[in-house]
């Protein structure tokens, strides 16, 4: 019985520990076959700053928006050669961007004022050009590294 209490203790003292912390992301990625790589999110285009209903095609600009701000972060971090961590915000560009793209679709579609904006802007080719400079950054990572 001895040897069993301390073979318990033993065991139970030897389990993963860690210590959560409050700054750190947690993202989920998927993959099939023959694609590159893609975060899940759970984006919703309600903004925080205003609490009003957005169009598809606002939420599409707001997603465009919000993919910029990690594209410049992915650069920056670039240049310091931190490759994984670019690499993690080059994703996150591409899956607002993919997401941009299915709201351009629908927006397109669904209402005419929107259909105005999205052709007047040229939002469509924009954020396709993104999601082509965002897959390239992600290319030249993995001959970096």
């Amino acid at each position: 019985m001895k040897y069993f209490s301390s073979f318990i203790f033993l065991v139970m003292s030897c389990g993963s520990q860690y210590v959560v912390n409050p700054n750190t992301q947690i993202l989920v990625t998927s993959q099939y076959e023959n694609e590159p790589e893609r975060i899940i999110s759970s984006t919703s285009c309600n903004s925080t700053a205003s609490q009003r209903k957005m169009s598809e095609a606002e939420c599409a600009v707001s997603l465009y928006h919000e993919s910029e701000k990690f594209l410049n972060v992915g650069k920056k971090l670039m240049k310091k050669n931190l490759y994984v961590s670019a690499q993690t915000e080059f994703m996150k560009a591409i899956s607002k961007l993919k997401e941009s793209k299915i709201r351009l679709n629908v927006a397109k579609t669904s209402n005419f004022d929107d259909y105005v904006i999205v052709m007047h802007f040229g939002l469509e080719k924009k954020v396709n050009e993104r999601i082509n400079l965002c897959e390239r950054l992600l290319r030249s990572i993995k001959w970096q590294r």
